[in-house]
């Protein structure tokens, strides 16, 4: 029972959230659904970037430093 009233509190949030950033984005000018689309085409973009530059990617084992 806990668990599904914090599951609805963060649902509540999350969607108090979403709309104070469609309320910021449509006071800047912007639509919320382009600011999306601008953020979906800039990691698209990045992604073809790394690929191109063969950017290695980070590895699996994050505890092996500088001492290993």
């Amino acid at each position: 029972m806990l668990v599904l009233v914090c599951l609805l509190l963060m649902i509540l949030w999350l969607n108090f959230r979403v709309n104070e950033l469609e309320k910021s984005s449509k006071a800047m000018g912007y639509s919320f659904q382009s600011l999306l689309d601008k953020i979906v085409k800039l990691r698209k973009r990045a992604e073809r970037i790394e690929d191109e530059v063969n950017i290695p990617r980070p590895e699996e084992n994050i505890g092996a430093g500088w001492d290993s």
